[in-house]
């Protein structure tokens, strides 16, 4: 059996201690005899997989398993409830207010925020937004939303502080007023 162990490596010039160092601890004559059953019918020993699994089970790795299939688990069942709280973020280029008394001169970046229950339309750079059940209705609130503000700012643009101020300036470039007053 020790002539067994000792020719598992190949032979090589390097010292047998630097090859010890590097290979996976030795295995003794009773650890093998323990994983071995007795001789089959051509004269050579076969491997006792049960003991093996067992030899295993006892360094912990089917508990490892076991625990590796319960993270899997837990992560698909996470993955699906981000999925279903949000759907997404997408940010497109509005160029139509859906007003009768407004009118765009260039698109209005905004972003379309989903999740399961609402959408919600956003522009960072008025600080407005609107919302609805789907992208249609964010949309469509977002555009009165915008068409209100725009009018409140216009009717008090001789007082406005600096911040609305400059999101007025802002929408007077990019918004013309076609309304028939």
């Amino acid at each position: 059996m020790d002539n067994f162990i000792n020719n598992v490596a190949p032979t090589t010039s390097y010292p047998q201690t630097l090859i010890d160092k590097f290979r996976y601890p030795k295995l003794n004559e009773k650890t093998l005899e323990d994983t071995q059953i007795e001789e089959s019918t051509w004269g050579k020993s076969v491997v006792d997989v049960d003991k093996i699994y067992e030899a295993l089970d006892n360094l912990g790795i089917s508990t490892m398993v076991n625990r590796i299939s319960q993270l899997e688990e837990e992560v698909e069942a996470l993955t699906k409830l981000v999925k279903e709280q949000s759907l997404g973020v997408k940010t497109i280029p509005l160029s139509n207010l859906r007003s009768e008394k407004l009118a765009l001169s260039s698109p209005i970046n905004i972003t379309l925020d989903s999740t399961s229950e609402i959408v919600i339309a956003n522009s960072y750079d008025l600080n407005i937004f609107g919302y609805g059940n789907n992208e249609i209705e964010a949309i469509r609130d977002f555009c009165n939303t915008l068409e209100d503000f725009y009018f409140l700012l216009d009717k008090d643009k001789d007082k406005l502080p600096k911040e609305q101020s400059v999101i007025y300036n802002f929408l007077n470039k990019i918004i013309k007023n076609v309304s028939k007053n």
